[in-house]
Order: structure tokens, then C-alpha cells, then sequence
């Protein structure tokens, strides 16, 4: 089948001859391992993965600017990736993120896990539980303009624009994606934040963001950045732009996912 000579077939040959492009081999033997020694075992990936194992990760961008995080960048430790078995960080320095996911696939967790990396690095993070009020507060923080409004603490935050960054969180957006009000201020928020530091992430339904057609859903999904959690988060790559392929080696859990932003696509365990 492989076009080598019938010789291949002796019975007499050694163990380890073999026939390759055209010519004849002989594999080599590998060391004996000495009596009593044991195999190397392989690392994995933790199932469980506490936040204070990447809470390191943000020291050497602090200590380089104390005062000035803004000028540092948004780069945020989430978890451990499966490749390297170190933190790994998604990049919101210029884009905003979706963190996407079935029920029960950890992605409140997740977002809570940017939440405290955005903490400790000097970031201020909001979080309201109706969008339309935490929305308009990163328009009133990009704009800066004004008295304050019905947000009351809308100019406080923009005050703080000059010292950090700026994070809204939204969990559950998936229940607010389709109310036109969210959708205009949501696309308000992209355009005025592209020359101001304020980002915003948040957690949806992998499904039903993927059946909302708002200008804004389709706006936040363009910025290709973001977490897709899920035994069927490979699938559910063209949420985000991204072509990903099954990693059977590397089993689901909770919290387990694609890690998804500028400088590619991997495998990681978020902290929790």
C-alpha cells in the first residue's frame, strides 16, 4: 500500500527496520529506564482554579505605572491556558468583550473574574442592575458634558476618566439584547468610547445572542474579543469571528473555554 519492496515482509528482519521514502531504516532504541523509575506524569488543566492563582499576573504592569494605569492598558488575567499551564489575559485595551455561554457554563463567574482583575489593576467597574441606567452613565463618562442627570453618580465617574479606565459589566445582556433603547445607547457607547478609556463586557446566553440582530449586538460582536464557554463552545465560534475546532483531549468543565481577543484563540480555565 505504501509502495515499499516485499523484503519488508521478512520475518527475519530486526525489530525496528523499516522502509522510509525510498530508503531503509532503523528506528532507535530509546534508554531503559532504571529499576523503580517512574513514568513523568502530565499537568492538566485544573477544574477548579481560585482567583488568587493569577492575581500575580497584574504586578509587573502596576509596579511600571502606578499613577498612570490608562497609559498601561486594559490586559486582564482570567484564567490558566490549557497550552502553557500559566495566566493567561484577555486584551481590552481597544476592544470591548462578550463572555458567552449555555446556563450553568460559568459565565457570571467569568465576568466576575474581569470584574476583580479590572479592580486591582485601578479601573473603575460599574455594575447596575437595569443596562439602559448603566449605559447611560459610559455615555455621560465619554461625554462629560453637563450637569448631573438621573444617574446620580454619572459625573463622579467621569471625573475619573483622567486617573483610569472604566468598566461597565452587564450580566445577562441576552434578556435586554432585542429593547431598542439598550440598542441605541449601546451604540452610542461603542462610538464614543473609541477615544476614551471606557470598555464595556458582558455575559449572554451563546444562544440567544446569537439570534439578536440589533445594531449594537452586531457592533460588540465585530470586536471579536470575549470568552465562549461550554462543552459546545468550539461550535459557537462564529459568535465572536473566530474559527475554533474541538479539542477532544481536553475535557469540559465548568468555567472552561475559548479565550477569543486580537492576538488569537486558545483553551483556558478561568478563575473563579
Amino acid at each position: 500500500m505504501m509502495d515499499a519492496p516485499a523484503d519488508l515482509a521478512d520475518q527475519n528482519l530486526p525489530p525496528g527496520r523499516a522502509w522510509v521514502r525510498g530508503d531503509w531504516l532503523q528506528i532507535a532504541r530509546p534508554p531503559v529506564p532504571e529499576a523503580g523509575a517512574t513514568w513523568p506524569t502530565r499537568e492538566h488543566l485544573p477544574t477548579l482554579l481560585p482567583a488568587e492563582s493569577i492575581a500575580g499576573a497584574l504586578a509587573g504592569a502596576r509596579s511600571e505605572h502606578p499613577s498612570r494605569s490608562h497609559e498601561v492598558g486594559l490586559v486582564l488575567p482570567v484564567g490558566i491556558g490549557a497550552s502553557t499551564l500559566a495566566p493567561d489575559t484577555i486584551d481590552l485595551t481597544r476592544d470591548h468583550c462578550i463572555v458567552a455561554g449555555p446556563p450553568r457554563s460559568g459565565r457570571s463567574t467569568a465576568l466576575a473574574t474581569i470584574e476583580a482583575s479590572a479592580t486591582r489593576l485601578g479601573a473603575t467597574c460599574l455594575r447596575e442592575d437595569d443596562p439602559r441606567t448603566l449605559l447611560r452613565m459610559l455615555v455621560q463618562a465619554c461625554t462629560d458634558k453637563g450637569a448631573a442627570t438621573e444617574v446620580g453618580t454619572a459625573r463622579k465617574t467621569a471625573s475619573r476618566l483622567a486617573s483610569g479606565w472604566l468598566l461597565g459589566l452587564m450580566d445577562d445582556f441576552d434578556d435586554h439584547a432585542e429593547d431598542p433603547e439598550v440598542d441605541e445607547l449601546l451604540c452610542r457607547v461603542l462610538t464614543l468610547s473609541r477615544r476614551r478609556p471606557v470598555r464595556l463586557a458582558v455575559a449572554a446566553d451563546s444562544r440567544r445572542l446569537a439570534r439578536s440582530f440589533g445594531d449594537g449586538v452586531a457592533r460588540l460582536r465585530g470586536h471579536r474579543t470575549g470568552l465562549l464557554l461550554g462543552p459546545d463552545a468550539h461550535e459557537r465560534g462564529d459568535l465572536l469571528h473566530h474559527e475554533l475546532h474541538d479539542r477532544q483531549d481536553i475535557p469540559p468543565a465548568a468555567g472552561r473555554g475559548w479565550l477569543l481577543d486580537r492576538s488569537g484563540a486558545r483553551i483556558v480555565q478561568v478563575a473563579c
